[in-house]
């Protein structure tokens, strides 16, 4: 039975994914709230929060969190509950870019300027870039306002290249300085000339929390598949691969990039799971790995711990997104295009072996299309306490417009978010593309729960 209760999603655009930088001149950070019927919530500014950073030319938020705790203390006599939204991206001139963290009150929109740093707006740059963008973000509770930390990670242009930029923060917003370099850490990998972390995640151990950060690192013959873990120290681990990175390439692909990694904890044993794209001579194609917790690949999974699937009758498909489900079935968002060059969303779902589930969508995947759009990307997923999957992107009508969809846990389009499953917002802008999506964990009775995004001109 489905429960009557509002739980409200949360999203994220931005304008540009793969190269993770705000291409939109005059670009904003845009918020939108959805309820559980798939309508934006009045009560969060009317449905929406467009955010322009002061001395920033435009702003990109490529990723959203909501914390999943619910506060028990008191804060200069407030109860602090209004807090739990946190992005990350962009800031700045196109040429020299800044790590922008923020938080905002998810019941009206409002920044959260008096738990959160100054203002509710964090920019970091990192010593030796003279650019860089956050790209993916973490959270993991502590006590709030004590223990809790936010990790995000990234590329830095260092020298003309780009490396692994993570940093961490306080959940108030100051820089975990005995992480790295006071909070901030640069990667980069031997024999590559350029590598870029589009993935992030956190987990704790008996000494605090580890990194693990994902994406691609470029070398003469291609790009690769990138995964780097950290130690709390900001080290690299060296029980991880024993140099604490870790390269991967697919048989019969010549580039691949992971667009997103979960961390699964099963009976105590950690594994990784990156997803992303392969590209090759029959175009381009969704690329999982799954790692064991010391860096190798988990042969029992795919081939060698590797697959290459594509969406049936497409002609080419990727993953953006990537969450593995309360029974270790992993499931993918992205893009499937056809003959024509048409793209629609797309999800799929695989077994723990690493094979297309054929009790989801057809033959384990599912592709959608936004009436009265032409095209439509996805970028960001997330899924419910009820198995319910949501996926946001962009598709275009009249302007490219925030894009969301519901799933079923079978595949099916959820009837019930928005009569069809799918919703497409539109901004006073005219152009909005949503990135990521997230949901409110706590499970609150009637608890209304807010987004973050990109829109602009």
């Amino acid at each position: 039975m489905r429960s009557a209760w509002i739980k409200g999603l949360v999203i994220a655009g931005a304008a540009a994914a793969l190269v993770g930088c705000t291409l939109a001149p005059g670009a904003r950070l845009a918020l939108v709230c959805y309820d559980d019927t798939g309508a934006t919530v009045s009560s969060f500014n009317g449905g929406f929060v467009i955010t322009d950073i002061a001395d920033s030319d435009a702003e990109t938020a490529f990723a959203v969190a909501i914390a999943p705790w619910v506060y028990d203390v008191h804060v200069d006599d407030e109860r602090p509950t209004e807090g739990n939204l946190a992005v990350a991206g962009d800031a700045g001139s196109r040429s020299a870019r800044r790590f922008m963290v923020a938080r905002y009150r998810d019941i009206n929109g409002d920044l959260e300027d008096h738990y959160f740093a100054d203002g509710g707006i964090v920019l970091t740059d990192f010593p030796g870039a003279v650019s860089a963008s956050a790209l993916a973000m973490d959270i993991e509770p502590g006590t709030p306002y004590v223990t809790s930390t936010i990790a995000v990670a990234g590329k830095a242009v260092v020298d003309e290249e780009h490396r692994f930029a993570v940093a961490r923060y306080h959940w108030y917003g100051a820089m975990e300085t005995n992480f790295g370099n006071d909070g901030r850490v640069l990667t980069s990998f031997p024999g590559a000339d350029d590598a870029v972390a589009r993935a992030v995640a956190l987990t704790p151990t008996e000494t605090g929390f580890q990194v693990v950060a994902g994406g691609d690192a470029r070398f003469p013959d291609g790009r690769r598949f990138a995964v780097a873990r950290y130690r709390g120290d900001g080290n690299l681990d060296n029980s991880f691969d024993d140099d604490g990175r870790v390269i991967t390439d697919f048989a019969g692909s010549t580039s691949e990039s992971i667009a997103d990694l979960a961390i699964v904890d099963t009976d105590g044993e950690k594994l990784i799971v990156a997803a992303g794209r392969a590209s090759g001579n029959d175009g381009q194609q969704i690329a999982l790995a799954r790692y064991l917790w010391d860096g190798s690949l988990d042969t029992t999974f795919g081939s060698g711990g590797r697959i290459m699937a594509a969406a049936p009758g497409s002609d080419g498909s990727y993953a953006q997104a990537v969450q593995v489900d309360d029974r270790g079935r992993i499931v993918v968002a992205g893009v499937a295009r056809d003959a024509e060059g048409n793209s629609r969303f797309m999800v799929a779902r695989f077994t723990t072996e690493g094979v297309p589930d054929l009790n989801f969508g057809g033959a384990g995947f599912s592709t959608i299309d936004f009436p009265g759009a032409i095209g439509a990307l996805a970028h960001g997923m997330d899924i419910d306490s009820e198995g319910r999957i949501l996926v946001a992107g962009q598709a275009f009508a009249d302007g490219w417009k925030f894009a969301v969809a519901r799933f079923l846990a079978d595949g099916t389009l959820d009837s019930a978010f928005d009569g069809d499953g799918r919703v497409l917002t539109d901004l006073p802008t005219h152009n909005e593309i949503a990135f990521d999506i997230t949901f409110d964990r706590r499970g609150r009775i009637n608890y209304l729960v807010c987004a973050a995004g990109q829109a602009g001109d």
